[in-house]
């Protein structure tokens, strides 16, 4: 009986990328093919870098098993994003990518930032991470309120704290309700989203949340001035080291931007184009915000300056003891 675990590799170049699966058995009763439950990790190099020569490179891949050839992937929402959202002294940068996927063969582009307000009394953003269907539920159910101006809704919202209150409470509604007809069919998938609040209303300081799909939240402080939701562990370490509350608005678009290419070079599941937009301090006005598409001229700019300072700096370093070599 082979591993349940089956490596996959490139076949045209072996470097490029490895996927980890794990295979269902066939049941007894079907005569459906071994399922393709869960992708375990995937990494990138080489021409499969947009994922497009997939199932080529499975089906001449050197490890594939001949028993699961003709395989199917089980749609699942997996939590394929990545947002970031910074609240400094003078404003805040907001990011998000916009890459979503039911699987590695059902890869879209879904907008996840959203944008609510009055001009001059609040402004309002809203990301999102997570099962798509949950946040478009929100989202949706949030825009229902406004449009039927029926009781508490975000453009009438004392205070942000409460707009965070009420995301969470539609976000656990929402994945709740999933969950229980999920439960009848027997889907063991996940139904929550995960969700950053940033604005500033009228008479308030600029605020930013996280939402946790349970409901509860946390806001940013002058010591933890950024959040982020999704993959978020690949672009975390230049913003630890770069970003603080006192930091300039263009600093702050340059870590993001460099956080950003750090997060789709190592993953797959995040990518372009990336939504960014800079809401100024008490300016209670909507910022237009820019789509970043991968071939823009300032995003390549600072990928290959980050990329070739690297390098620089590597090599600057002293060179190692002979006992390292040893």
């Amino acid at each position: 009986m082979p591993h349940p675990y089956a490596a996959f590799a490139s076949a045209a170049d072996t470097s490029a990328w490895i996927i980890a699966c794990r295979c269902c058995p066939v049941s007894s009763n079907s005569s459906k093919k071994p399922i393709i439950d869960k992708v375990l990790s995937i990494g990138r190099g080489g021409d499969a870098v947009n994922n497009r020569l997939l199932p080529q490179h499975l089906n001449t891949a050197p490890h594939f098993n001949d028993k699961m050839r003709g395989f199917s992937l089980r749609s699942k929402n997996y939590d394929m994003t990545y947002c970031v959202g910074i609240r400094l002294k003078d404003g805040m940068v907001l990011a998000s990518d916009t890459r979503t996927n039911a699987g590695v063969d059902h890869i879209s582009t879904f907008k996840k930032m959203y944008r609510f307000g009055v001009a001059g009394e609040r402004m309002i953003f809203i990301m999102t991470a997570g099962n798509l269907a949950t946040s478009q539920a929100v989202i949706n159910r949030l825009r229902r309120d406004i449009r039927q101006d029926s009781g508490t809704h975000l453009l009438n919202v004392p205070t942000l704290s409460e707009a965070a209150e009420l995301i969470g409470r539609y976000s656990a509604q929402t994945a709740q309700q999933t969950r229980q007809t999920a439960a009848m069919i027997q889907d063991n998938g996940s139904f929550g989203s995960t969700f950053l609040l940033a604005g500033q209303i009228k008479g308030y300081g600029m605020r930013l949340y996280m939402i946790y799909q349970e409901g509860n939240n946390i806001y940013a402080t002058c010591d933890t001035p950024f959040f982020q939701i999704g993959e978020s562990k690949y672009g975390k370490p230049i913003l630890d080291r770069a970003i603080n509350h006192n930091s300039n608005l263009d600093d702050a678009i340059r870590a993001v931007l460099v956080s950003f290419d750090s997060t789709i070079r190592s993953n797959l599941s995040v990518g372009f184009p990336i939504d960014l937009l800079v809401y100024r301090n008490n300016s209670f006005t909507m910022p237009q915000g820019i789509r970043i598409t991968e071939d823009n001229p300032y995003l390549h700019s600072i990928r290959s300056q980050w990329s070739q300072g690297l390098l620089d700096i590597l090599r600057r370093f002293d060179t190692p003891p002979p006992e390292y070599l040893a």
